[in-house]
């Protein structure tokens, strides 16, 4: 094995991570975007799908990480395909919260 292939190599998982990454800034920015974020309902569903898709994010990131450098492959799919779909779906649902929230 040469150097190129202890960087993640799975096109899959360098996709999982950038839409891990840009829909945790977007769900962040739109959590705390606005004029009153504790005092609604809707705003704190917001802080507490941003803190969620944190953890998601955080442990998805971790596991590519960990597994990368382990070579082994158990679950690949199946995580991959989680945060493609979980995170674009938490921030569609914080953006039509940050219009409930006005």
């Amino acid at each position: 094995m040469n150097e190129a292939d202890h960087i993640i190599a799975n096109r899959r998982d360098q996709l999982g991570l950038v839409v891990a990454v840009v829909g945790l800034v977007v769900i962040g920015l739109l959590a705390f975007s606005g004029s009153d974020i504790v005092g609604t309902v809707a705003g704190i569903a917001q802080l507490l799908i941003a803190a969620g898709a944190f953890i998601l994010v955080l442990s998805y990131a971790v596991g590519v990480l960990l597994l990368e450098a382990l070579d082994n492959r158990v679950g690949e799919r199946l995580t991959s395909d989680f945060i493609l779909v979980v995170i674009p779906a938490a921030v569609i649902v914080s953006a039509v919260l940050s219009l409930v929230r006005g």
